[in-house]
Parts: C-alpha cells; sequence; structure tokens
C-alpha cells in the first residue's frame, strides 16, 4: 500500500478523528515540506503545524468529513518563489463497523488546466464583449430546428422593437416573428444556409423612417463537416445607404446645375441676341422706307418688329424668373384665386401675342372654381403654354383654356390646333438637357426655356405637367394643382 500511494504524483493522506496523520505519501510530504518548511511524519497533528487562520479552515473542513459528509474543493497556493499552483482537494470518511474513524484525503495540481480554463474564460469574455460592443450588429445562431443557440444584445432589442418578443435560447427564431412577410424571408434565407449556402442580401424596414440592413447567412458545421445549424449576422447600414443617396443627389444636382449653366449662357449668346439683330435690321430698313415716302411694306415690317419684340420680352422675362428660381431668390406666395377672373385679366394680355398670327384663344372655366396658388408663377404658366401653342399653331388657328376639377386636384389645360410634337420629342420637352429645335409655323425660333420654367414652377405647387399631341393634330399641355 505505502509503494503503491508513494509512486503516484497526487498528494495522499490520512487523519483521525483527533487530526493526526495515519498514513502520508512522499508527494504531499514533499508538497508540505515546500510550503511551510516542515517534515510531517505518521503520528503529527497535522493542524499545530499550519497558521492560525488556515488551521481554523482545515479544521472546518476536516469536521465535515468526520461528520459523514464528502467535501471537494479548488484553492490556489503561491510558492516561495511565487510560482502559483491551483489544487483540486477531495475528503472522504473512513469508516469501521460502521462508525467515522477518520478522513482519507487526496489533492492533484490542476494549475494546467485552471490557467487554460481561465484563458479560455477570458477570451470568451473578450469574445462576448467585442460582440456586445457591435450595438449596431446584431448576431445569432441558430440549429436545424430554427432554435436559438446564442443571441446578443442586439438582436435581443431588435427583436423587442419589432415585435415585442422576449427570446429565449432554446426556442424558435420564426414562432417570434409575427410578420407573414419577414417570416417567410427568414425562412428562405436559414433554408438556404442550412443547405450549405453562404449568402447575404439587404432588406428596407419601415414606410417613413426607412432603416436599411445588411444581413449575411452561413452555415454552422461540426467535426464531421455536417450541417448543424446556422449563424446571422445583419448590420444596420442606413447611415452609408443614406450618405450614398445624397452623394446621388449632389452629383445630380451639380449636373443640373451645369446643364442650367450652360443653357443659360446659351440662351444669353444666341437667342436672346439674335432677335435684337432682326429688330436693328428692319428698324433701319423701315425708317429707309418711310424717308423715302415707300410705304407699301411699311405694315409688314411693323408687323415684324411687333412679333420679334414680343418674344424677345416673352423671352427675357422667362430669363429673369428662371436665373430668380434657380438662385432660389423667387418669392412663393400662395393666395386664393378666381381662375375665371384671372383668366380674362391675362389673355387681354396674350392677346397681342396671338393677334399678330390672327389666333383667338378662348377658355371654358366654371366661374366659381377657385385655386390655391403663387399668381406670379400662375401668370407664367399660362403665358408660357399659350405662347407655346401660338408659336406652333398656324394662322387664323385656335387656342383653348379648359379646366377640371376633382376633391384633390384642378387640372388646367392649353391645348391648340396647331402642327403637333412628334413622338419622339414628347419625352423631351421639360427636360433642360435636351435640346429640341422645333422652327413654328412662320419660323419662330425657341429655346424650350419656357416649358421647363413650366415645369420648375408646377413643381413648386406639388402638381404634375404633361403633354398629349398626334403629330399634326395639335397639341395639349396639361398640369394639376393639388387643393391644399
Amino acid at each position: 500500500m505505502k509503494f503503491d500511494i508513494d509512486n503516484i504524483t497526487d498528494f495522499i493522506w490520512g487523519i483521525d478523528q483527533n487530526y493526526c496523520i495515519l498514513y502520508i505519501n512522499n508527494s504531499f510530504h514533499n508538497h508540505f515540506h515546500d510550503f511551510y518548511g516542515i517534515d510531517l511524519k505518521q503520528g503529527d497533528n497535522i493542524l499545530k503545524f499550519l497558521p492560525f487562520e488556515t488551521a481554523s479552515i482545515w479544521k472546518t473542513r476536516y469536521n465535515k468529513s468526520l461528520k459523514g459528509l464528502p467535501l471537494s474543493f479548488d484553492e490556489s497556493y503561491t510558492y516561495k518563489n511565487n510560482r502559483l499552483v491551483y489544487l483540486h482537494t477531495s475528503f472522504t470518511p473512513i469508516l469501521f463497523n460502521n462508525n467515522i474513524t477518520g478522513v482519507t484525503c487526496s489533492c492533484r495540481d490542476i494549475t494546467k488546466n485552471k490557467l487554460n480554463e481561465i484563458e479560455l474564460e477570458k477570451y470568451s469574455l473578450l469574445l462576448k464583449s467585442s460582440l456586445e460592443s457591435q450595438k449596431d450588429t446584431i448576431l445569432f445562431s441558430i440549429d436545424n430546428n430554427f432554435n436559438y443557440l446564442y443571441f446578443n444584445s442586439a438582436h435581443i432589442d431588435v427583436m423587442k422593437y419589432a415585435y415585442n418578443a422576449d427570446i429565449r435560447i432554446g426556442t424558435s427564431v420564426l414562432d417570434y416573428m409575427s410578420n407573414k412577410e419577414d417570416r417567410d424571408a427568414a425562412l428562405e434565407n436559414y433554408t438556404r444556409a442550412l443547405n450549405g449556402e453562404s449568402h447575404s442580401n439587404v432588406r428596407v424596414f419601415g414606410d417613413q423612417n426607412k432603416e436599411y440592413y445588411e444581413s449575411y447567412f452561413n452555415p454552422i458545421k461540426n467535426d464531421a463537416n455536417q450541417i448543424v445549424g446556422v449563424t446571422a449576422l445583419a448590420r444596420n447600414i442606413t447611415e452609408r445607404i443614406l450618405k450614398e443617396e445624397a452623394l446621388k443627389k449632389s452629383e445630380k444636382s451639380l449636373k443640373e446645375a451645369n446643364l442650367t449653366k450652360d443653357k443659360f449662357f446659351s440662351i444669353i449668346a444666341h437667342d436672346l441676341k439674335a432677335p435684337f439683330y432682326s429688330l436693328i435690321g428692319f428698324s433701319g430698313v423701315l425708317i429707309e422706307e418711310i424717308e423715302k415716302k415707300n410705304f407699301e411694306n411699311i405694315h409688314e415690317y411693323a408687323k415684324y418688329i411687333k412679333e420679334v419684340s414680343n418674344q424677345s420680352f416673352s423671352l427675357l422675362n422667362n430669363l429673369l424668373e428662371w436665373s430668380l428660381s434657380q438662385k432660389g431668390s423667387l418669392q412663393f406666395n400662395l393666395e386664393l384665386i378666381n381662375l375665371n377672373d384671372f383668366l380674362t385679366d391675362l389673355i387681354n394680355y396674350l392677346n397681342n401675342i396671338s393677334s399678330v398670327k390672327k389666333i383667338t384663344i378662348h377658355y371654358d372655366i366654371k366661374e366659381n372654381l377657385k385655386i390655391m396658388v403663387d399668381k406670379n408663377m400662375m401668370t407664367t404658366i399660362i403665358r408660357n403654354l399659350v405662347s407655346n401653342g401660338v408659336k406652333y399653331t398656324p394662322e387664323g388657328g385656335q387656342i383653348k383654356i379648359s379646366a377640371a376639377s376633382t376633391p384633390k386636384e384642378t387640372t388646367i389645360s392649353v391645348t391648340d390646333t396647331g402642327i403637333g410634337i412628334k413622338p419622339e420629342n414628347l419625352n423631351k420637352l421639360f427636360k433642360i438637357e435636351e435640346t429640341i429645335s422645333t422652327l413654328g409655323t412662320e419660323n419662330e425660333k425657341g429655346t424650350g426655356l419656357g416649358l421647363i420654367l413650366c415645369y420648375d414652377f408646377v413643381k413648386k405647387h406639388n402638381g404634375k405637367i404633361w403633354a398629349e399631341s398626334e403629330f399634326g393634330n395639335g397639341s395639349k399641355f396639361s398640369f394639376t394643382i393639388p387643393f391644399i
């Protein structure tokens, strides 16, 4: 017996009811000597060699086993060379004729295992801390039956917010999803991963305050390369998406600004300057003819000068309003107007434009129809649409202004009996980047600026504008003014 216990590395000793040593192996003898500097031998009272506080602790432990209770515990010791050792100790009562006569004690050095355990726990805490610190990253894993294996606090918060659910390990993630669309999408993603496919996607949540989540799904495999579950990671990428959208919007605005600038300078350099050459030239010819008392063509010269003057004045007005609109300096003041009265005053001015080509303008509006608009912008919209109609309507034609109302909005239309618009040009009418060079019925030139200005002003009223036309059979321009 002595030979057996002396050749094992565990510490083995036994005590009687008076705490005296019954037997002791070499390992424990050497350990006790290294720690306290004392050579224990059989018959020694083990407690008298211990410091008072230590002796009290061990006496309490021995007494428990002397009363019949098995006992085990772990504790650490620091040797004189500062070497830290972890020991696991077990006490077992010694029975003789059903009486407890002492305690058998065994102690094993578990330092290596304990240090590995501490290191593992440290890394586990570090990993958990890292996962929990990512507040915008959702992480969870499920088994083959969609039951939770793990989830971080971000996932807890999301499930509480989305479904008012208090999730638990071992329960099915699908059972918490009250929204069928979410449940079906989740089931598809989990099933794909359980079939071995690693994949990702981006989903949008919410209607007004939208949030974007990019999710990754990967299969979990065991040592036998069998798929035993799915790990899912989702990250809130709303900020990134919004920045990308803002950048695209900024790029679009910059492009539009450059197009606006190019268009502006093109009109100033060519379209506004050219009419003045005509005015100066025909004015000179008119003066010469009057001085020669040759009055035969004076009416035609005067008519042309008036027409060019009206066109130039209209273009100049458009340029001024457009530049103010682009700078954001144009006032926007809504007021309630009677559309019938408004058109009566406006058409008196428009007749000056249409009379040159003997085009009649009439309107069909209910007397009590009222709309909430910016009066100056409405004048510009109607003026440009009618001027456009005059330009492309042959002499003696007609232009009609009409309106129809629903509980939500009023639609105002300007219809002409002109040459119409080619189908390929219909979608280009309200775009500043598109240039459509179609001469009027009497070779009038246009810039397209009037229609672009109409588009901008209708948009400021939260309305829509569009054109309908059959080439050769006139055009109809319509726009809506919502009721506020």
